[in-house]
């Protein structure tokens, strides 16, 4: 089952979200004569860098079909130092508008970078390139300065849902909202992950996939209200978890269980400082650089916790 691939956006009418972005596209497409023709498109992996171009594209061209359409791997090493090697890509003759998307574009290196900024100064032809990145600020500022930039966003976790809803609706399939809650938890705004998600819902089961999670969420329970258990016991026993899938959960138990009036765990602090105290616990987790370090943190944080619960 690859929902992934089966509901991919391929025109600009079907990309979820991003109006203002895509808005912006098809007014390119109607009036591509007189618009610009470079484009800088940012954001974190899973937001649609990609799928932009691609649907804008299929617009403009009527198809994904190369020499028309191509897209570049700057991550190949002879791209990323080859300019005469990308140049080639750039110009090859098709008859009629071309498009090239130049992903991962901040891996090429400075000396490809400066000759691709000829180009942008000095060509105004039948060619339309994307440069996408996760990185923009690694590339030649006065590259990126000459290119119309396009920042993605991330989805909301309300988006997610919706998103996933309809798919399930076109599937025939029903998933409950604390799964779908908890898959768009997992995708920390990322589209592309909260679908693989859905994926996993569909293929394990709903129970199934909620109990994977139920022994990650009795050791968070433990770390926040038993405080008969040591730090370094409570801590030990969310060790074998991931820190970045503890991050994302703590925060979710934090605000249904702890800082909600009606959480099951809203006592644990004293409710003057709950707010406080999981702003300090987001800044701590911020900071951390290292994945070993955030159990340091975590020791760090349920002391303090602990002074709190103890009216120190």
């Amino acid at each position: 089952m690859n929902l992934t691939e089966k509901y991919r956006p391929r025109t600009l009418d079907d990309i979820y979200g991003q109006e203002r972005v895509v808005s912006f596209f098809k007014s390119v497409v109607r009036h591509i004569d007189k618009a610009p023709r470079y484009f800088l498109v940012s954001g974190q992996y899973g937001v649609g860098k990609t799928v932009l171009a691609r649907a804008f594209a299929m617009d403009l061209l009527g198809s994904l079909a190369p020499p028309r359409y191509m897209e570049v791997d700057s991550g190949e090493k002879y791209l990323q130092t080859n300019f005469d090697a990308l140049k080639n890509i750039l110009f090859q003759e098709v008859g009629g508008f071309k498009v090239v998307v130049v992903d991962e574009s901040h891996m090429i290196e400075s000396k490809s970078q400066e000759r691709l900024l000829k180009v942008v100064e000095d060509y105004y032809g039948p060619l339309v390139i994307f440069f996408c990145t996760t990185d923009p600020h690694l590339m030649l500022d006065t590259l990126r300065s000459r290119l119309h930039h396009f920042s993605l966003s991330l989805f909301s976790e309300e988006e997610l849902k919706e998103y996933a809803r309809t798919i399930l609706r076109c599937e025939g399939q029903e998933v409950s909202d604390k799964a779908l809650s908890l898959a768009a938890l997992n995708a920390q705004g990322h589209m592309r992950d909260m679908v693989k998600n859905l994926e996993l819902i569909l293929f394990q089961g709903e129970e199934e996939y909620l109990g994977s999670y139920a022994s990650v969420f009795r050791g968070i329970e433990g770390y926040f209200s038993d405080f008969s258990v040591g730090d370094k016991e409570a801590v030990e026993s969310l060790a074998r978890h991931h820190p970045s899938e503890l991050r994302s959960l703590i925060g979710y138990f934090f605000r249904e269980d702890i800082i909600n009036p009606g959480g099951r765990f809203k006592d644990v602090i004293p409710r003057n400082l709950v707010s406080k105290c999981f702003a300090n616990y987001l800044k701590l987790a911020g900071l951390v650089k290292e994945p070993d370090d955030y159990f340091s943190v975590l020791l760090c944080f349920r002391q303090t916790l602990r002074k709190l619960r103890e009216g120190l």
